[in-house]
């Protein structure tokens, strides 16, 4: 009868209040989720500023995707867009750091879970209002490019830095605000 009452009052409760919360790495995403719209900053190669799309959503299991894409303007030559998305799903070694999960719909890159097979090794994590995404190419010569994408969350959405490192020596540096445009 005592296991009785107790079942009772724990489905009550869980009437009464709902789910368990989420933890507190799965809501770490949360604040993330929406569109995204803006500009890059000019750089010496570009006459326009690029023009940028994120979008972030929610993913199984507390994961999430980021769908970006760039639209370049460069002097002699046709507009270039440039679509790339990434499903991310949390390491069971470290809930802090996300793993971009292979998928066959992955338009621009298909990640890869080995780095030497050549193909893109991706990572995310997420720092306060701060999601880093990490994207590690190693080529068959061993020489390693690695991309990295800081989107840091403002009051009016989204600024962004982006790093592209080739064996050690930067090679291009971005910098862009974003405005929310949607939920």
């Amino acid at each position: 009868m005592r296991a009785f009452g107790l079942s009772t009052v724990l489905l009550v409760g869980l009437f009464l209040w709902g789910p368990a919360p989420a933890s507190a790495e799965d809501a770490a995403i949360k604040p993330f989720l929406g569109s995204y719209e803006g500009v890059t900053l000019l750089s010496s190669e570009e006459v326009r500023s690029r023009e940028l799309k994120v979008a972030i959503t929610a993913a199984e299991d507390g994961g999430f995707r980021v769908e970006w894409q760039t639209t370049l303007y460069k002097p002699r030559a046709d507009v270039r867009r440039k679509t790339q998305s990434l499903e991310f799903r949390r390491s069971e070694e470290n809930p802090k750091v996300y793993a971009a999960k292979p998928s066959d719909v992955t338009a621009g890159m298909d990640p890869s879970h080995d780095p030497l097979d050549g193909a893109p090794y991706a990572w995310a994590r997420i720092d306060d209002r701060t999601l880093t995404i990490n994207v590690l190419t190693i080529s068959e010569a061993g020489d390693w490019v690695v991309q990295v994408y800081d989107r840091v969350l403002t009051k009016e959405g989204m600024a962004l830095s982006f790093a592209r490192v080739r064996n050690a020596h930067v090679e291009q540096r971005l910098w862009g605000t974003l405005e929310r445009t949607g939920d």
